[in-house]
C-alpha cells in the first residue's frame, strides 16, 4: 500500500467532504429541475405540432 503523507490524508477528506456535501445538498434540486425542463419541452412541442396542424391551441398550465 502506498503511504500518504498526512497533508495528503487531510486534503483528500476535505475533497469527499465537499462531494458529499454537493450531492447531498443538490441531488434533488437538480432532479425537481430537469423533470420540470423536460415537462415544459413536450408542452413546448405538443404546441408546435398542433400549430403545424393548423388545430386550435389552446394552452394549459397545470402545478403539480
Amino acid at each position: 500500500m502506498a503511504k500518504i503523507s498526512k497533508e495528503t490524508k487531510q486534503r483528500l477528506q476535505q475533497l469527499f467532504q465537499c462531494g458529499q456535501f454537493v450531492i447531498r445538498w443538490g441531488f434533488i434540486p437538480t432532479v425537481l429541475y430537469l423533470g420540470q425542463y423536460v415537462s415544459n419541452e413536450e408542452q413546448i412541442q405538443g404546441c408546435l405540432n398542433q400549430q403545424s396542424s393548423g388545430k386550435d391551441i389552446n394552452l394549459k398550465f397545470e402545478m403539480i
